[in-house]
């Protein structure tokens, strides 16, 4: 038993950071680092709630080193 207990509060904590990383990059993040978001429709958000949750490591990683994607060039 102490097994499983150990994975549930494990798994606890990592989907219980992950939406509060989810909710923080969502409101602030998103828009910063997909200039494609600034337009979306208001399901997009929602709709990549859960993957943010569960990716969160990888959702900071890509939030703080900076990198763009989407990013439109104003080269004529």
């Amino acid at each position: 038993m102490i097994v499983g207990e150990m994975i549930v509060i494990g798994l606890g904590v990592w989907f219980g950071l992950g939406g509060l990383v989810a909710l923080i990059f969502l409101d602030f993040g998103v828009s910063r680092i997909d200039e494609a978001a600034k337009g979306a429709s208001f399901l997009f958000r929602p709709m990549i709630f859960l993957g943010c949750t569960i990716l969160w490591p990888a959702v900071l990683f890509r939030w703080f080193s900076g990198d763009k994607i989407n990013e439109q060039n104003e080269e004529s």
